[in-house]
Order: structure tokens, then sequence, then C-alpha cells
């Protein structure tokens, strides 16, 4: 018997997909590649971070890019962790080397008995590809008595070296490298 019209056409479709493949997820994170090597002594104040609060647009696994007005999801290309932990470890790692003390995220068991709280809130997280980062990010310093001791705001724009991806994070982790300078200084500024 010969197969009809809709056979042919559903074996071609079958087929043609059968032939597609799905290109590998990639996996990037704002974390400094190198260990953070600052001791914990037992009587140093130390210094918790978070709550972390960012915009809902980019709370997504994926990687949220902006061209213009034009907002794009691309699918396989995505954070190693959700963004908040992501976002929060990387300013901690920074905060911790600026300091040179250790800072902790919400959760971890350092965090517990800190002298100062730092809440932070992330206005803005815009990735242009081949053009710039653009973070703006807003803290809250809180004593153990939870009381607001400091509150500063900083934004940072940082071009591109070129249009990759790994640029693009690059200049994230410039311009959360320059947010997180100017939080040290208000850090360092309190007894």
């Amino acid at each position: 018997m010969k197969p009809g019209p809709c056979q042919a056409t559903f074996f071609a479709c079958l087929l043609l997909a059968a032939c597609g493949t799905t290109p590998p997820a990639r996996f990037f994170s704002l974390v400094p590649d190198t260990a953070d090597s600052t001791a914990i002594a037992a009587a140093e104040a130390r210094i918790a971070l978070g709550p972390l609060t960012i915009p809902e647009a980019i709370d997504r696994p994926q990687l949220v890019l902006r061209r213009g007005a034009d907002i794009e999801i691309r699918e396989q290309l995505r954070w190693l962790q959700p963004p908040k932990a992501d976002i929060a470890a990387a300013m901690a790692a920074r905060l911790g080397r600026l300091l040179g003390r250790p800072v902790f995220t919400q959760g971890q068991a350092g965090a517990n008995g800190a002298r100062y709280r730092v809440a932070l809130d992330v206005i803005r997280f815009d990735s242009e590809l081949g053009l710039a980062a653009s973070e703006t990010v807003a803290w809250s310093i809180y004593d153990a008595q939870h009381r607001l001791v400091r509150s500063g705001q900083s934004g940072q724009r940082v071009r591109c070296r070129d249009d990759s991806y790994g640029a693009l994070f690059e200049a994230h982790a410039q311009a959360q490298a320059g947010i997180a300078a100017a939080l040290a200084a208000d850090l360092r500024s309190l007894p």
C-alpha cells in the first residue's frame, strides 16, 4: 500500500524534527573566580548581606538583554544560580576583598550575629550586548539592634569591550565593583 499525502507529510516533519538539535546551554556568573582568602577572626565585626531585591524582569534563569526599548530573553544563556543568589554572592565577595574581612550572604551561618546587615535593592540591571552593562543599587545598613545607621545609592554604566557575552559579564563585574567600592566606603565609616 502506498502512503497517502498526509502520511508522507507527517514522516517528513518527523524526519526534519529529528535532524534539528537544540544548542547547548551556556551558564554565566558574576561571582569572582578566585576564592575568598579573608580569614574569619573570632572577635571580628561581621557583615551580613541581605535581603536583596532585583527587578522582576531579570528574576529568571535565562539572561535578559535590552536593545533600546526592546527586551530579549535568551533561552540558552542562563545564570549559573538564581540571579538574586549570584548577585548577592558576587557583591559579598567584592565587599569582603575591599574590607579585608568576610561578608556573608543571608542564609549563610556566618551571617548570624553580624554587627551590620546590609539590605540591597537592585534598582537597575540592564544588559546591552556589545554596548554596556548598567547597574544601580540602593542600600540600607542596619546595626545589630535593627536600627538604620546609613543608606546610600550608586549607579555604574560600563562599556563592553566587544559584543560577546563574556564581555557583557565583565562589564557587569566592573559596574558591580564600582558599586561595591561606594558601599565599602560607607561601611568603613561605621564604628
